[in-house]
């Protein structure tokens, strides 16, 4: 019984401590972070093979408005998460920040699209847009 219980904390523990070593190398991975905001709609932006590129794009709570991705080349980039920042002012219906992190994952030329529209109207009835050219070298 005691062998099955040892046996077991080794293994959570081993788990544990390979869980820290993958996450330390991640940050080390992707150190370069380009932050993209709607300034940079429209733009060619240069980032290298593993570098990590986030934009940050507001919309209103409570709308039924958000960003949605509708253009990206799964081959070159991927989408490595995205969250939601409330404003400070933490109102009902305030200012809400996406944030969605993307990783370069090969050389070439794409374009990474995102418009801002309520699901279930479509994408056809956009209000907004936010487009970049990526060059990853």
């Amino acid at each position: 019984m005691w062998l099955v219980v040892l046996l077991f904390a080794a293994l959570a523990m081993s788990t544990v401590m390979q869980a820290c070593a993958t996450g330390a190398a991640g940050a080390q991975e992707g150190s370069k972070v380009v932050v993209l905001k709607k300034a940079d709609n429209d733009r060619e932006i240069r980032v290298g093979v593993g570098d990590v590129f986030q934009v940050e794009l507001e919309g209103i709570g409570g709308t039924g408005y958000w960003w949605h991705i509708t253009e990206m080349d799964k081959g070159l980039v991927e989408l490595l998460s995205e969250d939601t920042r409330v404003s400070s002012e933490k109102k009902v219906g305030g200012p809400v920040t996406g944030v969605w992190r993307f990783k370069a994952l090969a050389a070439g030329k794409t374009r990474l699209v995102m418009q801002y529209y309520r699901v279930w109207e479509g994408r056809e009835t956009a209000v907004e847009r936010f487009s970049i050219r990526l060059s990853i070298n």
